[in-house]
């Protein structure tokens, strides 16, 4: 065999050896220390805390949940459906529901939330302090 076909396989292997390992290797994995054969619990990873909802983003959920029902009775689609519609409402129940603790009032306005075969549909309502603490109250 030629002596650089030689040299090129050997660079290859080597190669090979040396990041074939780290190609296969998940994301966020840290060879820092190896697990040890006598405690391999020793190293192994802390488990992560539960990510916590604060107490207003239940209410915005269940007032988005709220706002679908109005919309399903408002346009006669069902709004949970859709993954878009869904996360209009969803923004749009954050948004009211600050510009409610401010003004006491809020009118959400979403434009082409939804079409069916008559056409497009549009989700317009006023929602004030009041329906927001019977929304809150039925949560509860």
């Amino acid at each position: 065999m030629d002596t650089t076909l030689i040299i090129v396989l050997l660079g290859v292997a080597l190669l090979a050896i040396i990041a074939l390992p780290g190609l296969f290797r998940k994301k966020g994995d840290d060879n820092s220390a190896a697990p040890s054969l006598e405690n391999p619990r020793a190293n192994a990873p802390a488990p992560q805390p539960a990510k916590l909802t604060t107490l207003d983003e239940i209410q915005s959920q269940w007032f988005a949940r709220w706002l679908c029902e109005q919309a399903r009775a408002q346009t006669g689609i069902d709004m949970t459906r859709d993954p878009m519609a869904l996360t209009r409402i969803g923004e749009a129940a954050k948004k009211a529901q600050a510009e409610i603790d401010t003004n006491g009032q809020a009118e959400i306005s979403l434009p082409y939330i939804a079409a069916d075969s008559s056409g497009p549909k549009h989700f317009n309502l006023k929602v004030t302090r009041e329906q927001l603490a019977s929304v809150r109250q039925r949560m509860a």
